[in-house]
């Protein structure tokens, strides 16, 4: 539709990226006992790159232009051991390169910027390790 009058571009602004960042939103392992136990987790273990959109746009078209793959699988080492109370659990987490931007919506013909998102975030799991916290269950 270049040319047309009114029609719309998207841009990923202000993108910045963080290494060695958890991401307590994608839990990838957990151990817990009916009473005090010491759990260990020692395996491999699958986190998922995760990624926000706004404008109706897909996560697909964001991952590509953070350079990332929205919903692909990584395999991450975990390895902790902790002794755990009966109402406690041993939760393991990725560590993550964190991406922070925004998407811009603007006119086509004339570069005017329309509307700019609030700060979004993606997180694209790292292979070598994770972090292990005690949780309430």
């Amino acid at each position: 539709m270049a040319g047309t009058p009114g029609y719309y571009v998207y841009k990923v602004v202000n993108k910045t990226s963080t290494k060695n960042v958890v991401n307590y939103g994608d839990e990838i392992a957990r151990c817990s006992g009916s009473t005090s136990v010491t759990c260990t987790i020692s395996r491999s273990a699958d986190a998922t790159v995760q990624v926000s959109a706004s404008f109706g746009l897909t996560k697909g078209w964001v991952s590509g232009q953070l350079g990332i793959t929205a919903g692909a699988t990584v395999s991450t080492g975990v390895s902790c051991s902790a002794a755990v109370s009966s109402i406690k659990a041993l939760v393991a987490y990725p560590y993550t390169t964190r991406y922070r931007y925004q998407i811009q919506k603007v006119v086509g013909p004339t570069g005017h910027v329309v509307d700019t998102s609030g700060y979004l975030y993606a997180f694209k799991p790292n292979k070598a390790s994770a972090y292990c916290r005690i949780e309430t269950k």
